[in-house]
């Protein structure tokens, strides 16, 4: 409980604690607004009635460590201008009404007066409004000005002029822990910064999934098998291994040697168009397979790639096709119902076993016109849907239909 005095004092300025410190600045007050509380007591018929009301520091204000207890003067001046005066209000508490000018204008022209005052309220001008933080990101930087600036309500104002001529001593001290500690709880839970903080959360945890999975996947893409690429068929590649070491030293190791070797070993190897879809490039990178060089994956849509090119397009960023586009639904790729990952599918494609049907059938990519404008740039990858490509192999006894841009 606070204690003030009332009626005349000898020493009218009172400061316990020590001077108005600073221990904010401009930037933490500007931020976390802090309140100012003030008490006063009155006696009528021989009853004490203790009033007390709340205020609010200026951004610019020096903060009281202590409690101030003074006398107080209601100026009658709006102090846009400049203030003078009594001798007798001198070293008081003042009080002005807000309006017609700045909040720093007011504390400059009383501050360059001779009204010495040790502390400064601002009263506002319009009654049932709520306490606000003056601002200034310009004046009292540096914290010469010491003096307490607040901000009162009209009605706190009000009351404070009509007993003035009670000679009465206002105390004034900074509120307590506890009210900033409300206050910060109200800004912490205010709906904006709550999204922010959401928003921040979702980010947070997608990455963090995002670099579990391409974890994970990385280890389950490199378990996928690998083919060693020739002109008439792909073997695995620990089996191309034995058959090169059981090849005789005289014999040219080519194509047609590698196929023989295969087929008289019993080796594993796929066959097109049964197994895979015949191409001579690459459809990620673009460039040319080497016979019994390139290392290649290829997909349940039988499409081929190479292998680091193919596992980057996986882990980083879609498992899906990188050609027809149909989804890869198998466990050894990678986990969840989502389509793709880190980035924006700018694609529309069609899946595996999807009974949509599909109405525009994209023309294949003619990059020779581009390329002898002198200004060859990769073009987005065009979807052709699996099932069309599929039906036209297994179907068609002509050519088989090839799914990258091959050399002629």
């Amino acid at each position: 409980m606070f204690t003030t005095i009332m009626g005349p004092s000898t020493n009218p300025t009172q400061f316990e604690g020590g001077e108005p410190g600073y221990p904010f600045d401009s930037v933490f007050n500007s931020l976390f607004p802090i309140d100012a509380m003030f008490e006063f007591n009155t006696t009528k018929d021989g009853n004490l009635t203790t009033h007390k009301f709340i205020g609010r520091y200026a951004s610019f204000s020096a903060i009281l460590s202590g409690k101030l207890s003074n006398q107080y003067k209601i100026l009658s001046e709006n102090a846009c201008s400049n203030v003078t005066v009594n001798k007798n209000d001198q070293n008081k508490i003042l009080v002005v009404s807000r309006g017609e000018c700045n909040f720093v204008s007011k504390v400059l022209n009383i501050v360059d007066s001779n009204a010495k005052p040790k502390a400064i309220l601002i009263a506002n001008n319009e009654p049932y409004r709520g306490l606000v933080t003056m601002y200034s990101n310009t004046f009292n930087q540096d914290g010469s000005l010491r003096i307490p600036i607040v901000f009162i309500t009209f009605e706190d104002g009000k009351l404070l002029q009509s007993l003035e001529a009670g000679d009465i001593v206002l105390q004034m001290s900074t509120a307590p822990i506890g009210d900033w500690m409300n206050v910060l709880l109200s800004i912490v839970l205010s709906p904006p910064l709550l999204i922010i903080l959401i928003y921040c959360m979702i980010l947070c945890g997608q990455r963090v999934r995002r670099k579990q999975m391409n974890k994970r996947n990385t280890q389950l893409v490199n378990n996928l098998p690998v083919y060693v690429y020739s002109d008439e068929q792909l073997i695995l590649e620990s089996d191309f291994e034995k058959c090169v070491r059981s090849m005789d030293e005289g014999v040219l190791v080519n194509s047609t040697s590698f196929a023989k070797c295969a087929m008289h070993q019993k080796f594993r190897v796929l066959n097109s168009p049964d197994d895979y879809f015949r191409a001579f490039k690459c459809s990620i990178c673009l460039e040319k397979y080497e016979p019994l060089m390139s290392r290649v994956l290829v997909l349940e849509c039988k499409h081929m790639y190479h292998q680091k090119c193919l596992s980057r397009w996986l882990i980083n960023f879609k498992r899906t096709c990188p050609l027809c586009n149909s989804t890869i639904f198998t466990d050894n790729l990678l986990t969840g119902h989502e389509v793709s990952y880190g980035s924006t599918d700018i694609e529309s494609g069609v899946t595996e076993g999807s009974s949509r049907e599909v109405e525009d059938v994209q023309r294949p990519f003619n990059y020779r016109s581009m390329s002898s404008q002198g200004s060859f740039q990769r073009p987005f990858l065009i979807s052709r849907p699996s099932a069309i490509l599929n039906c036209y192999n297994s179907n068609h006894n002509g050519p088989q239909l090839s799914t990258s841009i091959d050399s002629v």
